[in-house]
């Protein structure tokens, strides 16, 4: 559809329905990442609502991965590395992380 952004890195299967707003493939919002190969994949036969993001991966997994078949409602983000697999109905707004470590000096 118009107005949906495609970045390089994106993998996209067949039959994928992708609304306005969208962004696939951005650089990860980690400030570790530094320009390295990764990419963000998308399987075959999604509807990928208004403005979802799926960011690429980083040098940790290389990949961020939709599987087959899922609904990503409005305004969803997939943030790097994460992993969704088949079949799945993911509601408005939500937002997946990838479980980190932080650390805090004070």
């Amino acid at each position: 559809m118009p107005n949906t952004t495609i970045l390089s890195g994106s993998r996209l299967g067949n039959g994928n329905e992708i609304f306005p707003g969208a962004v696939i493939g951005a650089i990860p919002q980690d400030l570790k990442f530094s320009g390295e190969d990764s990419t963000a994949e998308i399987g075959d036969n999604n509807r990928i609502r208004e403005n979802v993001t799926i960011n690429r991966g980083t040098a940790a997994k290389g990949h961020t991965i939709v599987g087959n078949n899922n609904l990503l409602m409005e305004n969803m983000h997939v943030a790097h590395d994460v992993m969704i697999g088949n079949n799945c109905i993911i509601g408005n707004s939500t937002k997946f992380g990838v479980k980190q470590s932080l650390t805090t000096t004070l």
